[in-house]
Parts: C-alpha cells; sequence; structure tokens
C-alpha cells in the first residue's frame, strides 16, 4: 500500500490498484537492475584500472631494462664525447667571464680615480 502512494492520485485511479501496483514493482525492479549495473560496472573499470597500472609498470620495466641494450656503445661514446666538449665549453666560458669581471674592476678604479683626481683639481681652482 506505501508504493501506491508514490504514484499521483489521477494515475493511480486511471490504472486502477493492481496495475499501479505492477507499474511500481516494474519500476523498482528497473531501479535494482540499474543498481546493480552500476555496481557492476564501476567492479569492471576497477578491475580495468588495476589491470593497466600493471601493464604500465610491466611496460616500464622493461624500457628501464631494454633501453640500455638498444643504446649501443657507438651512442654511449658520442654521448661522452659531447660531455666532454660541453664541459669544455663550460670551463671556456667561465676563464672568459672571470677575464671581463678583471677588466671591469680594473677600469672601475681608473674612472675612480680620474673623478678623484677631477674633483681634487676641482676644489683646488674654486679655493683660489
Amino acid at each position: 500500500m506505501s508504493t501506491l502512494r508514490r504514484l499521483p492520485k489521477h494515475l493511480r485511479d486511471a490504472l486502477g490498484s493492481d496495475a499501479a501496483e505492477e507499474l511500481l514493482t516494474i519500476i523498482d525492479e528497473m531501479r535494482a537492475d540499474r543498481a546493480a549495473f552500476r555496481d557492476e560496472m564501476r567492479t569492471e573499470f576497477a578491475n580495468f584500472r588495476a589491470e593497466m597500472r600493471a601493464e604500465f609498470a610491466g611496460f616500464r620495466r622493461e624500457l628501464r631494462t631494454e633501453i640500455p641494450t638498444l643504446v649501443g656503445t657507438e651512442v654511449r661514446t658520442q654521448l661522452q664525447e659531447f660531455e666532454g666538449r660541453q664541459t669544455a665549453q663550460f670551463a671556456a666560458v667561465r676563464v672568459e667571464i672571470e677575464g671581463v669581471k678583471s677588466d671591469l674592476m680594473k677600469w672601475s678604479f681608473v674612472f675612480w680615480c680620474g673623478a678623484v683626481a677631477a674633483i681634487a683639481a676641482l676644489a683646488g681652482v674654486l679655493r683660489q
């Protein structure tokens, strides 16, 4: 009787009590089927995700083990040569920067001395 209250009054009156009860039973069964399907799909997707994670983890492991074997000794020597050239170029750039810094310090001192001399000469001229 409580399920009959879920239908609007005019629908319940039009269908009759037995038909309304059957309609509500069908609707309840459909809801239960949909909930079961939803739960089943969640489980299936969770299993699928777990399988994909396992497959990707295996693929990563394979890549980690096979990439070093795929990279031949020629490629390794080229990489080592490149790293050596790069290190030498960085060292040359550092030496150049140190030279520029010392030149800047030297010229700053020369201009500072010139400025002090100019101020001293100007002070001497203004005293007279």
